[in-house]
């Protein structure tokens, strides 16, 4: 195998993940192809998981209005008789019970890191959107061959339903029949209040910097979105990947 901050990582020795990011190119992912692949969910998909009964390996939200307007769905989640094995959350939901599967993470944001284990969620360097730091907590439990999906880049700031709520806050007055930036029509709904995405602030240039940080550490990270706005990683597509797994 390759030492740690190989440019290069060596197929023999990878340890692979997909990491399902929201954008609108996931909703033509076939999930069945996924069995048997570890695989990271994030934010407000948690809907999907719980009315479909199908859940990833790992889920997480890294974003604060998140873990605060969705705290009971949350817990029900993590004490609910279902498949996933970790939590990772930023509000400590500890102060609501004991859960054997979360793990509560700290964000460190005055200075720009790299996050290489699992020491590292008690002072985590954050990359500043979900879908960013959801691949740096993959790297700290030793995965090093990421394949993204719904990695698109392209969330609006305001859309069909969405209003403003003062400030960065947004607000979905109705459920739209057509979202235009998640997989998920109704991935926010009727009264949700959520944060707005702020693109080019918190996304297009973190994604940059963390697949910088991963070349140099001997990560491999492959976007598989047809329509995604990113130039930073390999492209690829999920067939592609699933069967140079295979070999």
């Amino acid at each position: 195998c390759l030492p740690r901050g190989a440019q290069l990582v060596s197929q023999d020795c990878e340890k692979t993940i997909v990491v399902m990011c929201n954008g609108r190119s996931l909703k033509d992912v076939d999930f069945s192809l996924l069995e048997g692949i570890d695989t990271f969910g994030m934010n407000m998909a948690f809907r999907y998981y719980s009315e479909n009964n199908w859940y990833p390996t790992y889920f997480a939200s890294f974003d604060y209005n998140t873990n605060d307007r969705n705290a009971k769905s949350f817990v029900d989640l993590m004490s609910g008789n279902n498949t996933i094995e970790r939590f990772f959350f930023i509000r400590d939901f500890s102060k609501f019970g004991k859960f054997s599967r979360f793990t509560h993470v700290k964000l460190h944001d005055k200075e720009v890191g790299w996050n290489k284990d699992e020491q590292a969620f008690g002072h985590f360097h954050s990359f500043w959107n979900t879908g960013t730091n959801v691949c740096s907590t993959a790297v700290c439990m030793g995965y090093n061959n990421i394949i993204l999906l719904g990695a698109d880049n392209t969330q609006k700031e305001f859309y069909n339903g969405v209003v403003s709520a003062g400030g960065n806050q947004r607000v979905m007055e109705s459920t739209p029949d057509h979202n235009p930036c998640y997989w998920m029509d109704d991935y926010f709904r009727e009264g949700d209040v959520f944060n707005a995405p702020n693109k080019d602030i918190y996304h297009t240039p973190w994604w940059p910097k963390f697949a910088k940080m991963a070349r140099k550490n001997g990560v491999r990270v492959v976007n598989c979105s047809e329509i995604s706005l990113l130039d930073c990683f390999e492209k690829s597509t999920l067939l592609k990947e699933l069967e140079r797994l295979k070999r």
